[in-house]
């Protein structure tokens, strides 16, 4: 009725109980995505776009998506000064 397990089945079991361990470790590690508050990023699943990640943690679709981040920090340039004409012939 009963069968005896094998000693060689024992010590595989904390070996398999690692490797499922590990295997739910990469999925979460793979699923949250933190999006920092000066940036915006784009999602794409299996190369299509889905949407824009907002700031904070966000959850996507493991091992097939990507994520492109957009700086949205202001960047200012220093413009050389520029002489123009106006229509009435006025250097400006």
């Amino acid at each position: 009725m009963f069968e005896l397990v094998p000693l060689q089945l024992i010590g595989a079991l904390p070996l398999l109980g690692l490797v499922v361990l590990a295997v739910a470790v990469a999925v979460v590690w793979q699923m949250v995505v933190i999006v920092q508050a000066y940036e915006k990023k784009a999602l794409t699943v299996l190369g299509e776009y889905r949407k824009l990640l907002e700031p904070g943690i966000n959850f996507v679709p493991p091992f097939v998506s990507k994520t492109y981040a957009f700086d949205m920090r202001t960047q200012t340039l220093d413009v050389p000064r520029q002489e123009a004409i106006t229509r009435d012939n006025s250097p400006v």
